[in-house]
């Protein structure tokens, strides 16, 4: 079988009970067997998880920095169903910009994005998608080039 990995009984009851992290010489050994057991970690990577899924999007637009400007996004479909949200540009850049949003966007769809307090508008296609504990973050490209008012507050 190809893709299949077989473990031997004795090794898969350790990993059901125990944690595994790779040693020096690259063999798996467990590190707490029963609650209780605490063992200290040198050289481990922690994640804490407060990252929101805007931030872990923004990690793959370089140059884009933290924002706050309310907008109202409307998805462009083809016929008469409007769909449309308020909510806030999270991170961008005069190319780009990421927000959270609860409207049924998946990648190359089209929007209309308009800045709440003033009368600016640009239509953008949607790049990259990232779901996240039941939240989803949108990237968005501008269809017209740089959009200078989205980094402006």
């Amino acid at each position: 079988m190809r893709g299949v990995q077989l473990c031997s009984p004795a090794r898969l009851a350790l990993f059901l009970v125990g944690v595994y992290l790779s040693s020096p010489h690259g063999k798996p050994r467990a590190v707490a067997a029963s609650r209780g057991e605490v063992q200290r970690l040198d050289n481990a990577a922690v994640t804490t998880g407060t990252e929101s899924c805007a931030e872990q999007l923004a990690k793959f637009f370089p140059g884009t920095q933290p924002n706050h400007l309310s907008v109202h996004v409307t998805a462009l479909r083809p016929g008469n169903s409007m769909l449309h949200e308020s909510t806030f540009v999270e991170f961008g850049t005069q190319d780009n910009v990421i927000f959270v949003s609860t409207l049924p966007l998946e990648f190359a769809d089209h929007v209309r994005l308009e800045a709440e307090r003033k009368a600016y508008t640009a239509e953008a296609i949607v790049v990259a998608v990232q779901y996240h504990e039941g939240r989803k973050a949108v990237a968005v490209r501008f269809l017209n080039g740089p959009c200078a008012w989205v980094t402006q507050q």
